[in-house]
């Protein structure tokens, strides 16, 4: 192992440089030991406000033998418009979940520029950029810009989860995302696709958690050229966005362009290929709207029958058994779990791990947070917060002003607000007690590096045995055995020798 000097932590842009020569398996990042911090927030699925649907079923992953059921006939691809193709299929990933306006309140950076460290804001040196995951839904991914990597020194990123407690949460027991809150958040090298279910850690609201991580680059040894991988190309196109190489997303690639050969639908759990987004196809899960039409024309007609009625048929469920669609929904459906199934030994033999990738240590500290004493400045802090935004937003040096902070800090001013109008010091502390609102929705998150700073450990897989060694420990072995060889067939001639020549002695004196 040995310890290299790192450009940075904070990700570059995607990596556009020239595939290497391990290109079939992923050209090396641009940047060595560029990070990106992708977050998703999470609250209960039976909220129904437009900011907080956050936990709904179905993310990427699942997995049985192959189906021997005749693959659905595709349709020709579809000229609707996207979106309209979208409410067709039930779907409408951005209208689900958070938007990056309701969850990330505050980011900022502390740089060093020039031996001085200057805090700026995450929009004026890097950008956003939305995925979408099928268990925490909204994911936002910071990646810096490629010349400020190498100067970032921490991230603070003050989240805001609309938590709303309800009682009444039918899948709680189902479904473990909705049995918690806050955020999830992941350091992932720049330009790789989310694995914020696999990898992601969970930050719980009213906390300030502080997260230092260590930086390992891995070599990988070229295989050789029959080993490599014929299903991928150096970059992975999903939903319209360009992701560099890693064994996860090919995987995940080639086993959704298997689903869609086999089972004639999509996954809503896997991320979609861009070589499939104008199929026309619908998921594999999605329950036929017939079957919903039905339902309710029976309740129509049972509301109506008298309970005396002796008409059998006008009161019996619909039969779903017979209906055309619903049995080619149980057919996709089953499909789709029968790919999943053989979905490892189907992608093992086409997918490869990187020539070079990058792994993040980390280590985890968390405090409460915050003190009672910063409930009375919250409100000029957000007051000053504003200022500074709008500011920038001025000087055209970030995008959007803070109009995105108005309903928090309304909510902010009317709970707080009244603490500075208390008759005694008493009184506020008396009502402060009754508040739990930055507590419940609030969360601090400070991304540091480790105690190494910018220097990366350094991991470099090497063959035991050389063809140069090889050759040399073979020669060396024959030339052992063939000289003790020699040195036996001389031993056992001098041994003949010697007989004869005793035997014949012996003759003589006799």
């Amino acid at each position: 192992m040995t310890s290299s000097t790192s450009p940075g932590p904070c990700a570059t842009t995607r990596c556009s440089s020239p595939p290497s020569r391990c290109a079939t398996r992923g050209p090396s990042p641009r940047r060595a030991s560029s990070t990106s911090w992708t977050a998703a927030s999470c609250c209960p699925r039976t909220t129904r406000s437009s900011s907080c649907r956050q936990c709904a079923t179905p993310r990427r992953t699942s997995g049985a033998s192959g189906s021997t059921t005749p693959p659905r006939r595709r349709s020709a691809p579809s000229s609707r418009p996207r979106a309209t193709r979208e409410r067709a299929q039930g779907l409408r990933h951005r209208a689900l979940g958070h938007t990056i306006d309701q969850t990330i309140l505050i980011c900022e950076t502390t740089i060093l520029d020039k031996d001085f460290k200057r805090s700026k804001f995450c929009e004026t040196i890097g950008t956003w950029t939305r995925t979408y995951d099928n268990k925490f839904l909204n994911c936002y991914t910071f990646t810096a810009d490629a010349n400020n990597t190498q100067k970032i020194l921490t991230v603070r990123i003050m989240a805001y989860t609309n938590e709303r407690n309800l009682t009444n949460c039918p899948d709680c027991s189902s479904f473990p995302a909705t049995q918690v809150s806050g955020l999830r958040v992941q350091l992932h090298n720049a330009g790789n696709y989310p694995e914020v279910q696999e990898e992601g850690l969970n930050i719980r609201p009213g906390s300030l958690t502080e997260i230092r991580f260590e930086t390992k680059e891995w070599v990988m040894k070229e295989p050789p050229p029959a080993a490599a991988p014929l299903g991928c190309a150096p970059s992975v196109l999903f939903n319209g966005d360009a992701f560099t190489y890693s064994y996860q997303a090919c995987k995940k690639k080639l086993l959704h362009e298997e689903i869609m050969k086999k089972c004639g639908c999509l996954d809503s759990t896997i991320p979609l290929p861009d070589s499939m987004r104008n199929t026309g196809l619908d998921f594999c899960g999605r329950i036929p709207p017939s079957q919903f039409s039905l339902q309710s024309e029976y309740i129509q007609r049972h509301n109506h029958s008298t309970p005396h009625d002796d008409n059998d048929d006008q009161r019996k469920r619909p039969s779903f058994h017979f209906d055309a669609d619903f049995n080619d929904f149980l057919r996709r459906l089953t499909c789709n779990t029968a790919v999943f199934k053989v979905s490892g030994h189907a992608t093992a033999h086409q997918c490869f791990t990187p020539c070079t990738y990058y792994t993040y240590q980390t280590t985890i500290s968390t405090t409460n947070w915050p003190t009672r004493a910063y409930h009375y400045e919250i409100v000029n802090d957000f007051k000053n917060l504003r200022d500074r935004i709008d500011n920038l937003h001025r000087r055209g040096k970030i995008s959007r002003n803070s109009s995105y902070l108005d309903p928090v800090f309304q909510r902010l001013q009317r709970i707080y607000g009244p603490l500075s109008e208390a008759d005694s010091p008493a009184e506020a502390e008396r009502m402060l007690r009754g508040i739990d609102y930055i507590e419940r929705n609030f969360i601090e998150i400070l991304i540091n590096r480790g105690k190494s700073n910018f220097d990366i450990e350094r991991i470099e897989e090497k063959a035991v045995i050389s063809l140069t060694s090889l050759l040399s420990q073979i020669g060396g072995l024959l030339s052992i055995w063939v000289g003790l060889t020699f040195v036996c067939i001389v031993e056992i001639v001098d041994l003949l020798y010697n007989i004869c020549v005793s035997y014949n002695g012996s003759r003589q004196a006799a």
